[in-house]
């Protein structure tokens, strides 16, 4: 999560979805404008409300129940989103091939096929957030975002996203999954429906399709 006292806009990071280039663009307008030094302050001090220092993947509303004057209409929220089986794919080869991130003993011996089976268990949906729409809703479902950009469409409309806020920013590509071929390309046709099945809700939601 990203917040700008400057441009009054607030940034939710949902995981695999472009997070860390958005953050790296816009940082420069945060309170604290270096990410080295916030990620120093919170692997030292932890999540400090009253420093604005809250863990990466926030929820809005987490965020809300700690300061809501910030839901008030004065700051402009958006987040990323991302095609939900693009999602799972990018997800198993990140934690898959990345040691130290927090599935990646029990995701480093699996195949593509008993990732799905893993990542579709309740439990586990929980855990790694991927239900989009609801990372981003209150519990009655209303979204607590302005605006949700397509991970697909992501250099044009952060493009339009930066002359709304008044920002000068360039994305970069950062902690891109190693994967050399097309999402597509990883799914059985089993696989493909266990995951519809899942994310139902994302899929009709967002208009993702296969």
């Amino acid at each position: 999560m990203l917040i700008s006292y400057r441009k009054k806009f607030i940034f939710f990071h949902l995981p695999k979805a472009a997070g860390s280039s958005i953050e790296g663009a816009l940082r420069k307008y945060s309170h604290i404008p270096s990410t080295r030094l916030y990620n120093y302050m919170i692997d030292y001090l932890g999540e400090r409300p009253a420093l604005n220092l809250f863990e990466r993947h926030i929820r809005p509303e987490r965020l809300k129940s700690f300061k809501p004057m910030l839901f008030d209409g004065a700051f402009y929220k958006f987040a990323v989103v991302r095609n939900t089986w693009d999602w799972h794919c990018s997800q198993y080869y990140f934690h898959k091939n990345t040691k130290g991130t927090v599935f990646h003993e029990e995701l480093k011996d699996m195949n593509f096929s008993e990732y799905v089976e893993w990542a579709t268990l309740e439990d586990n949906i929980q855990r790694a957030n991927s239900r989009q729409k609801r990372y981003l809703s209150d519990n009655q479902g209303n979204l607590l975002v302005d605006k949700v950009l397509m991970f697909n469409q992501l250099a044009s409309e952060f493009s339009v996203l930066c002359r709304e806020l008044g920002a000068v920013a360039n994305l970069q590509v950062k902690n891109k999954s190693q994967r050399n071929r097309s999402y597509r390309e990883n799914y059985s046709q089993k696989d493909k429906l266990k995951i519809e099945k899942a994310h139902q809700e994302d899929i009709d939601f967002f208009g993702f399709s296969f």
